[in-house]
């Protein structure tokens, strides 16, 4: 094998390995308030949710929506010509 083709198994193998990943993990921990559910600014006696992940710790990942969706669609597809061809 060329090193060009080395590189494109390398890639193809990091794009798969991403696109499972995202799959099976959708939320990351918020980084406005490090997976903590609350504001900066808050106490004992001041309390307040997160602005961003609105106090659930965990915001979606770049691109799990999409591909989600994606995936989901496809087997929908399948499941109507399934159906269609009985």
């Amino acid at each position: 094998m060329t090193p060009h083709e080395v590189l494109a198994v390398i890639i193809a193998g990091a794009a798969a390995w991403w696109l499972w990943n995202l799959w099976v993990h959708p939320f990351r921990p918020c980084p406005r308030c490090a997976g903590k559910g609350v504001n900066r600014g808050s106490n004992k006696r001041w309390h307040g949710t997160c602005r961003r992940c609105r106090g659930s710790k965990h915001v979606q990942r770049l691109g799990s929506r999409q591909l989600h969706k994606a995936i989901l669609a496809g087997r929908g597809a399948q499941r109507a010509r399934a159906k269609k061809n009985r």
